[in-house]
């Protein structure tokens, strides 16, 4: 459905998007959650009640197409989300900065907070990804600026434009953290604007999530090389390293999940852009496709052997754990007999309530204080020894295993 012509008589709009892997399924659950249809089993109705009424949503429609889209308006703000994850928040506002703290608020208070709780059920995110920061592209759309108009609002910004790109159209000036697309004339309308502006938020956070994949890569494969290259471990230290292991798997497998819905996600976009929205992105220099799918082969590449990696690593750790709990199955073996001695020796010792107690007391509390003693002083020395011993990892010392990318930059 085409949207309607861009006027030069409205305000500039200035909007913030976000990406992160969603499914229709999770669209249509937000939808009837807004509606407040859905009961949304397991999570508290008096909160989903007060989340929603937060919301304060009007004008909500779902609209069915290729790629289905919800669209709502709350406090002045005009909201849409797509079925594979790009939020777009929206709002015309003279004062651009006012504009972009109220989207970025609204977000941050409001609608961020409702999604998370919404999907919070089942597997949960691993404590490495939960303190992921969220980047909001800001993005301005005006029409018909000139040169001095547009740098004037990378001032207001307080940025300098580091680049930009034409197509017939539009023309996209870049900076750190804005983007500005001045479009020329009225020949685009406002739904191919708001495409343009979801593909390029999509481009630019399946990026910098890929990016931020391959940096977790490679502190993984360290963290675990360190591990691995430790000539011997002590026992007593066997239980920290495990568990530290068996976060790292639950990482490993959460991020993989992710990555591999990364390249379907980018399969079923490439395929439903027109020829009209390729031909501008590949003048706009936008068509990211390609480069994109590359970069989701590599990532996914490194991930796996990164997860054999982690795995043999545990494996290795889960062997050296058994020979530790024989270990400390022979110290109860221990004090055990020295359980039955003390019961053997108990037998022919004199108490309180015998008539030799008088003659016998003395010789009765030396044995039972000699047999605690040398019992508990065999169970110090014998826990210290355990704890103290080391297992070596490896028989022979061998060079650091690098990361297969390591090995394609050698």
């Amino acid at each position: 459905m085409a949207g309607a012509k861009i006027s030069a008589s409205v305000p500039d709009r200035i909007c913030v998007g976000i990406w992160f892997q969603r499914t229709n399924i999770h669209l249509r659950e937000f939808f009837r959650f807004a509606q407040g249809t859905s009961k949304m089993s397991g999570l508290d109705p008096k909160k989903l009640n007060g989340l929603r009424q937060r919301l304060r949503v009007t004008d909500l429609h779902f609209q069915e197409r290729d790629l289905n889209l919800l669209t709502l308006q709350s406090e002045g703000i005009e909201i849409s989300m797509t079925e594979d994850g790009v939020i777009l928040l929206s709002k015309r506002d003279a004062d651009l900065l006012a504009g972009m703290k109220s989207l970025e608020k609204y977000y941050r208070d409001t609608l961020g907070p409702t999604i998370n709780y919404l999907f919070s059920r089942g597997a949960p995110v691993p404590k490495t990804l939960s303190n992921l920061k969220e980047i909001f592209p800001v993005i301005v759309v005006t029409q018909n600026k000139d040169e001095q108009g547009v740098q004037a609002i990378h001032r207001l910004f307080k940025e300098d434009a580091y680049g930009s790109a034409r197509a017939s159209d539009v023309t996209i000036s870049f900076s750190n953290t804005l983007s500005i697309f001045n479009v020329h004339g009225t020949s685009m309308d406002s739904e191919e604007i708001d495409e343009l502006l979801r593909l390029s938020v999509f481009f630019r956070d399946l990026e910098s999530q890929l990016t931020y994949y391959l940096e977790l890569h490679r502190d993984i494969w360290d963290e675990v090389s360190r591990i691995r290259e430790t000539p011997s471990l002590r026992s007593r230290d066997f239980p920290n390293v495990r568990n530290k292991i068996l976060e790292l798997t639950k990482t490993l497998s959460f991020v993989e999940a992710r990555i591999a819905q990364m390249g379907n996600i980018l399969e079923e976009r490439e395929a439903l852009i027109s020829d009209r929205e390729r031909a501008r992105l590949k003048q706009l220099e936008l068509n990211s496709f390609e480069s994109l799918k590359a970069d989701q082969r590599y990532v996914s590449d490194l991930w796996k052997m990164t997860e054999e990696y982690t795995e043999k690593t545990l494996d290795l750790l889960n062997t050296l754990y058994e020979d530790n709990a024989q270990r400390g199955t022979r110290i109860l073996n221990y004090l055990l007999f020295l359980t039955v001695l003390t019961s053997f020796f108990g037998m022919n010792i004199a108490f309180p309530w015998q008539p030799e107690w008088l003659d016998e007391k003395i010789a009765s509390y030396i044995t039972i204080i000699a047999i605690g003693t040398i019992s508990l002083f065999g169970y110090f020395l014998l826990t210290r020894f355990i704890d103290r011993q080391k297992f070596e990892l490896h028989a022979k010392r061998k060079p650091p295993v690098k990361s297969q990318e390591s090995r394609v930059q050698n």
